[in-house]
């Protein structure tokens, strides 16, 4: 019976361990987010497992060197836990008020949690010591001390807390000029001084990329460009134009705040003078003519590329010379022409068939004032009167002797003679002016007797495009002027004593 109830104590007492132990059961995928013992988390851990926490040294260590971490560079962060049992951490580097100093990258067996503010073990280790590695950005410049919290738990002892403090390296203000692209450079173009700094440089510092003289001696150094501000950067810099010719120059980088030279870019740089560009050009006297631009190089070296006469019309153009070293200049310039020279007319139609009471009131804008006018009816005013029904053709040069010719129409208050000869309402066509065909409208008042024809300038008829009885109302035919030259014809309509006529344009 005693051995019975020995038993059975021991039985208890061992039921009564495991439950003791159940306390310091690890999270089995890592720690939720927030448990490290931070100022900024306010927890120790104590709420899951349990007891009071311990603080010990040495169980986060990194590869940071003594004098401390710079800005942007990557270490390695050790989490070393001794002891028996299996294990777990969290880490997180923080300020005082809880904000993430820095960037954490997830190593062998651990992952980030905490939208990326902590690191935990992925799976207890049992191993003594139980070590992860992880990796750590260092934040921007100015931070200062970073401090590392951890919170590690052991299935067979109460949770721990330990810290890291990391300081910032402080560097001394240095400028570096990084080598130059190119090893010539021609004078009055731009290219690019790239440039590394270290350390602190202060609010309103100027960088100034400076240039050497020929020999390389930056004792009267020249300013060849500027760049504000307090962080490594390129400065677009240009060689003045009164720079000698030369190939042992040299370029530095200076600073204003603090007062600092680099170094120059570590070789010999050969400049050339560019050459220079003249651009002149003549005068388009004509709407839509033509001009000549007339592009010249000099200085430099010989030859030169880009040069010579080119014919334009109005409009914006560039020109590039070049010469034997590949240095270039550039000039833009503007071609204008005067606007079109673009006539109105106000007419007044003829008030019968055979009345010569018409007239033509003439507005002509555009072109270069002041301007001559011929008439095909050999009137050399700008407006004509005492005209009777018909085409009228009209020449018009302004003072750059530009021409326009334009037809006008003038026409009458048609009706049926007493002779019962055709009255005409209308003769037209389109397009015209024209290259190949052309459509003629004839508008008749009654159906009547009409012969329809092309003549020349001067009278002489060509061909017959219709002879006959004519319908009243519109009749069309239709003019192919592909065997004739190009120039003006006449379109003829007869019918009995009355003709009417009409210019036609052919324009190829």
């Amino acid at each position: 019976m005693k051995r019975l109830l020995y038993s059975i104590g021991i039985l208890i007492l061992a039921s009564l361990t495991i439950v003791e132990f159940s306390n310091f059961m690890l999270h089995a995928s890592g720690a939720p987010a927030g448990k490290t013992g931070s100022p900024g988390d306010g927890s120790n851990c104590t709420s899951c497992h349990g007891g009071t926490a311990t603080a010990v040294t040495g169980w986060i260590t990194s590869n940071v060197p003594v004098a401390g971490y710079i800005a942007g560079n990557s270490y390695t962060i050790t989490v070393t836990v001794p002891g028996s049992g299996n294990k777990g951490f969290e880490v997180s580097p923080q300020s005082p008020s809880g904000n993430l100093l820095g960037t954490l990258t997830a190593g062998t067996g651990s992952h980030l949690t905490g939208s990326n503010k902590y690191i935990t073990h992925s799976s207890t280790v049992s191993t003594n010591p139980a070590v992860w590695t992880f990796t750590w950005t260092a934040p921007a410049s100015g931070t200062g001390n970073v401090t590392f919290y951890g919170a590690f738990a052991i299935t067979t002892s109460t949770t721990r807390l330990s810290t890291l403090v990391i300081s910032e390296q402080v560097l001394a203000p240095s400028i570096t000029t990084n080598p130059i692209s190119v090893s010539s450079l021609c004078t009055q173009t731009a290219f690019n001084v790239s440039f590394a700094k270290t350390g602190t440089f202060n609010s309103g510092n100027i960088f100034t990329a400076e240039l050497s003289d020929a020999a390389g001696s930056f004792t009267s150094p020249i300013s060849i460009g500027t760049l504000t501000g307090t962080n490594s950067g390129t400065i677009v810099a240009v060689i003045p134009a009164f720079t000698a010719a030369g190939t042992g120059y040299r370029i530095r980088v200076s600073s204003s705040n603090p007062v600092l030279v680099s170094s120059d870019n570590g070789s010999d740089l050969a400049i050339h003078q560019s050459p220079v560009i003249n651009v002149s050009s003549g005068t388009v006297l004509c709407s839509g003519g033509t001009t000549t631009v007339n592009v010249t190089g000099s200085g430099g070296t010989s030859p030169y590329t880009g040069t010579g006469d080119f014919s334009v019309a109005a409009g914006d153009y560039n020109y590039t010379v070049t010469d034997a070293n590949s240095c270039s200049a550039y000039q833009s310039i503007t071609i204008t022409q005067p606007t079109a020279i673009s006539p109105s007319a106000q007419v007044t139609n003829a008030s019968s068939v055979t009345a010569s009471d018409g007239a033509i009131d003439l507005t002509v804008t555009g072109g270069t004032a002041p301007f001559t006018y011929l008439w095909s009816n050999s009137a050399t005013s700008e407006n004509i009167s005492g005209l009777t029904h018909g085409s009228y053709i009209v020449s018009i040069t302004d003072a750059n002797n530009c021409t326009l010719i334009d037809t006008i129409t003038v026409s009458y208050n048609f009706s049926i003679s007493e002779t019962g000869n055709m009255a005409f309402s209308r003769l037209s066509s389109y397009p015209n002016p024209f290259s190949r065909t052309t459509s003629i409208n004839v508008c008749v008042a009654v159906t009547g007797q009409v012969e329809l024809s092309i003549c020349d300038i001067e009278g002489q008829k060509l061909e017959v495009l219709f002879s006959g009885v004519m319908k009243a109302g519109d009749n069309t035919f239709t003019f192919d002027a592909t065997a004739y030259p190009n120039g003006l014809y006449l379109c003829k309509m007869i019918s009995g004593n009355i003709s009417e006529t009409h210019v036609l344009n052919v324009v190829r």
